[in-house]
């Protein structure tokens, strides 16, 4: 049917490349007067293809793509009732091929790290955008140079249920227990990746047979055989992790196991980067090459550049060449330490007579201490007689569930003796517990009316008070209370995992639109379900429940952090363009709590979450900015929720309390250099001495509660950092 030469729509075919299952692949060129560009056409030949699912098929790709080991889609339609979908051309053929091409496995073991590296990037990018992909194998890995790209995104869930996609779909021998019984999940493609690397690294598959049966018998039920003794036990470990037959036992995130891969990598590479496609500093220049030339010149990457240098594609540098170049910096290096100490001499002698900060840190904290009791005392003359916590100059009616959360989160996570408040603590649970609405959402709506809809932050805020009512110094609880109160928690859980996207950010109502998932929604949500996990009582309770919620929370806000701007509320809206220095100091304060539980720890290395941390140290502008101002409110601008009483954007964030617990956290981050602990806590320090006569008053001339709640939370987290000091 189809021959060289042939056109379809605009693309001339050129020779056949591969037939699978589905489809027949093509090298094919985009002739124009200005270029000819080589693409590669996957035309499906099944008579049974759903043009609607093909479609979706389509978009699939275009959301896969965007990343460096990911081949990207170029274009999918119908040409005279022939449906094609176009993507790049990778020159370099597949893994299969290269595989063949060195003896059927890798040639050292830094090769197959490499290798596998970059596939499990490109994996991590299609997993954070909800795509499994399905049939992970050498076939479907293609390769620009040593780059290896993902591809073919499963044409087979284009078929009409009437063909082939009734039946399993995937390639057995990368395929787990569970896919059998058509289950896939990210864990399918964790256990296609290990399936992969025991590959590169033995020279042969972990499991087979003669036959379909022995082989699905061998999946299922057999160990693989031990690898080549050259092989560490540290990537032996990674790969008997990727092939547990139980699924929940492998890899929580492809992420997990991208760490301990690149973990292993950098002890074994002497220094070398491994360019793999997924450090954020790297950018690819790509250009398009005339049809004159090699079909190997195409639309590839011609530079990288790595911060402000340029390293030619084709001509890298040799061993040598990074021996003098690292010799050559660190001369320089010195030359411009020695002038920096000279510089910094010279200034010391000229400015000795300057004056030191008025405050030392120490003697700040004692002011902080002595008013953190009196937020506290505050707290409970705000209290109404049926429990709950009103703003002081309203009248009764005016309590709510949200402050009343707050404002107990607060106080008891404050380290005081509140044993004379234990009544009124037990009396705002109450209160809490009495305005929660079950039908047709569990949880509380803004004003405690009969409005159909409870809002997510509400309840993100009722369980962190909850959980630390149970982790408090003072004992609040009786034995049975506590039963009572961890039956809530995980009842109220268990909610908040209903109002989570799939994209993992959080909505502020149960049944709202993916467009209005909201950053405050979802770092209440993520940091409620965080301390769930970090409570020693709690977690006894719940286990792991929420560990997967928890994980695509992070990836979220590793994919809507803005470089330059941080966090804003909505980041699916148009026109947040401003920084919010608060939300953004309270998401990283949140995350930073994640990082202390060892199934999250691979935040860590996280190059976005870094960055994040380093901006926030260097906003050198709120050195000087007054504690009780703000500048992270956003308008009124979509008050939506027609009968909710709750407005959708309308939110104010507090961005002095969470930028000092946050540069708190920072002045202690052991991930950090030295340089930067010390940045941080500068930074801290000089925001408090600028404010100092601004403190004794800030808080008490508010008159909203949740500041108060805020600014106790937070100056507690500040105060576990600084020494207490006696007045003189």
């Amino acid at each position: 049917m189809f021959k060289p030469d042939s056109m379809i729509g605009p693309y001339t075919l050129v020779r056949r490349l591969g037939k699978g299952a589905y489809g027949v692949v093509w090298l094919a060129e985009k002739r124009t007067a200005i270029a000819t560009t080589k693409v590669a056409i996957k035309i499906a030949v099944d008579d049974h293809i759903d043009i609607e699912a093909a479609k979706h098929e389509a978009s699939v790709w275009v959301s896969a793509s965007g990343h460096p080991n990911v081949l990207p889609i170029i274009d999918a339609d119908v040409y005279n009732d022939q449906i094609i979908i176009v993507s790049e051309y990778a020159p370099d053929g597949s893994l299969s091929t290269w595989l063949n091409n060195h003896g059927g496995k890798a040639p050292t073991v830094d090769a197959a790290i490499g290798m596998i590296s970059g596939i499990l990037a490109g994996l991590e990018h299609l997993h954070r955008r909800g795509i499994i992909h399905r049939d992970l194998k050498p076939d479907n890995i293609l390769l620009q140079g040593d780059t290896p790209r993902l591809a073919d995104f499963g044409i087979a869930r284009v078929l009409k249920n009437t063909s082939h996609s009734t039946a399993v779909s995937g390639t057995p021998v990368y395929m787990p227990p569970e896919a059998f019984d058509g289950k896939r999940s990210e864990q399918t493609d964790i256990w296609s990746v290990g399936v992969i690397l025991y590959q590169l690294l033995a020279g042969r598959l972990p499991f087979q047979g003669d036959d379909m049966t022995s082989l699905i018998g061998s999946i299922v039920n057999r160990q693989p055989e031990p690898l080549p003794p050259n092989v560490n036990d540290a990537l032996g470990d990674v790969i008997e992790r990727a092939l547990q037959k139980n699924a929940s036992h492998r890899y929580g995130t492809v992420r997990e196991m991208r760490h301990d891969v690149r973990r292993i990598g950098s002890q074994s590479v002497d220094g070398d980067h491994l360019f793999t496609g997924d450090d954020e500093n790297i950018s690819f220049a790509q250009t398009l090459r005339s049809s004159t030339q090699d079909e190997t010149e195409r639309l590839i990457p011609t530079r990288v550049q790595i911060q402000d240098s340029t390293v030619s594609a084709s001509d890298p540098p040799t061993v040598d060449d990074r021996k003098t170049r690292r010799r050559l910096v660190a001369a320089l290096s010195a030359v411009v330490a020695a002038a920096i100490l000279i510089g910094a001499g010279v200034l010391y002698f000229r400015n000795s007579t300057a004056s030191p900060p008025v405050h030392s840190e120490a003697q700040i904290s004692n002011i902080f201490r002595g008013k953190t009791d009196a937020w506290v005392d505050r707290i409970f003359l705000a209290q109404v007689p049926k429990g709950g916590i009103k703003e002081l100059s309203a009248d009764d009616e005016s309590a709510q569930v949200w402050s009343t959360a707050q404002c107990m989160a607060a106080v008891l996570g404050s380290g005081k003796d509140l044993s004379r408040y234990v009544p009124k603590i037990k009396n705002a649970f109450n209160f809490i517990e009495g305005g929660r609405r079950s039908t047709p959402a569990g949880g509380w709506n803004y004003y405690g009316t009969s409005n159909p809809y409870t809002v997510t932050e509400i309840a993100g805020w009722v369980v962190l008070a909850q959980i630390v009512s149970l982790d408090s110094k003072t004992q609040i609880w009786d034995a049975a209370e506590r039963q009572e109160v961890l039956k809530r928690i995980a009842r109220d859980l268990d909610e908040l995992k209903l109002r989570q996207d799939n994209s993992g950010g959080w909505r502020t109502i149960r049944d709202d639109q993916p467009g209005f998932i909201r950053t405050y929604s979802s770092v209440i949500a993520l940091w409620s379900m965080i301390e769930a996990r970090r409570s020693p009582a709690v977690f006894e309770q719940i286990g792991t429940r929420y560990d997967d919620s928890i994980r695509r929370g992070l990836n979220w806000f590793l994919v809507t952090q803005k470089r330059g701007q941080g966090w804003v509320q909505n980041p699916n809206r148009a026109g947040q363009v401003a920084q919010y220095d608060g939300l953004t100091a309270q998401v990283l304060f949140v995350l930073s709590r994640a990082e202390t539980i060892d199934a999250f720890s691979f935040i860590k290395l996280e190059q976005v979450y870094a960055n994040a941390k380093k901006e926030l140290i260097a906003n050198r502008q709120m050195a000087a900015r007054p504690v009780d101002k703000d500048n992270s409110s956003i308008p009124d601008i979509d008050i939506r929720f027609g009968a909710s009483e709750f407005m959708a954007e309308g939110s104010t964030f507090l961005w002095f309390p969470w930028t000092l617990a946050e540069l708190s956290q920072l002045s202690r981050d052991e991930t950090l250099s030295s340089d930067d602990r010390k940045a941080a806590a500068a930074l801290r320090s000089d925001i408090l001495n600028s404010n100092y006569d601004r403190l004794e008053n800030f808080v008490e001339t508010a008159n909203l509660m949740y500041i108060v709640a805020e600014n106790l939370i937070c100056s507690s987290m500040y105060l576990e950092t600084v020494p207490a000091v006696s007045p003189i």
